[in-house]
Parts: C-alpha cells; structure tokens; sequence
C-alpha cells in the first residue's frame, strides 16, 4: 500500500484500533485510539433552525435572517441585507411568531407561494428571485442583483437545499 504525504489512516483489527500519520516530511507516527468517552448532550434537530418572524411568511418562501435581532425576513435578490438565503420556511409563520426554516431538504404538496405553480419541475435547479419570498428557474442577471443558488427539486413536492452565498452582480 502506497500513503500520500499528509495522509492519516485509521487500523482497526478485533484487538486494537490506532490513527497512522505520514507526515510531509515522510515521519510515521502512530496513535493509539482510547476508549470512547461518554455520550453528549442531544444536539439540535438537523435542518432546522427556528426564530421569529418580522414579516408574514408562507410555506415555502426563502427567508434571510436580519443583521439586527436576527428575525425572519423574506430573501430577495435585490436587496444586499437580504439576500443571503437561510432557508425554506417548513409552514406560515405569522408577524412576530417563530417558525421552522428548513436548511436541507424540504417537501410541501403546494409549492405555490414560492414558485408560483403548486409543483416543482423535478430536477430544475432554484434561484432566488427579485420579488420578495420567491424562487425563479432563471438566475438574476442585472447589476445590483444578487446571484443566489437554494436548491434543486428532486421530485414535484420535495426541494433539496444547496444554499450558496450570493454573488453580486
């Protein structure tokens, strides 16, 4: 077996478990691997975030999080504050209620409020758009907007988050 620079390996055999190291100077060394500590505390639900809204929200919409008291706001590609996409939004979320927003995958029977049809166009890949609260198919292409990736639709109901950073035109 040949080992790159740099390279660790994990040996694991029915008596012993060790971490092998080569190092960018061709240096081996080894590492014996204790036995595993107690348990952590329960960490958050993956995908979700929650927290409140500042504006009403629908099921579906991308939202960004405020600069200031970290609300809800729904994302826009015009708009530098917001857009940067944090998520879907799981279900309405009211003026000054908190909600769940999605930041992996999300799947609605309607899609309406986002996109403007009640399904995705399966393998479509999901921009945000100018109109505040909506995706678009096309990404914006005027100076001053903002080129934000959320995601591809992997069926008519279930959209699966790639939430890039906006690139400003």
């Amino acid at each position: 077996m040949t080992i790159q620079p740099e390279t660790a390996l994990l040996l694991m055999d029915d008596s012993a478990t060790a971490i092998v190291y080569l190092d960018n100077l061709a240096n081996v060394s080894v590492a014996p691997v204790g036995n595993a500590g107690p348990a952590g505390p329960v960490g958050p639900k993956g995908g979700l975030l929650e927290a409140v809204a500042a504006e009403t929200i629908a099921a579906g919409q991308p939202v960004a999080i405020g600069e200031s008291g970290g609300q809800l706001y729904l994302a826009r590609a015009d708009v530098l504050a917001k857009a940067a996409v944090a998520g879907l939004a799981t279900a309405a979320i009211g003026t000054g209620f908190a909600g769940e927003v999605s930041t992996d995958s999300l799947t609605l029977s309607d899609w309406s409020a986002a996109v403007g049809a009640s399904a995705l166009v399966p393998g479509l890949v999901y921009f945000l758009s100018t109109i505040p609260g909506q995706l678009t198919s096309a990404a914006p292409a005027l100076p001053g907007e903002a080129v934000s990736r959320v995601g591809q639709a992997i069926d008519a109901q279930t959209m699966l988050l790639d939430l890039d950073q906006p690139v400003f035109l």
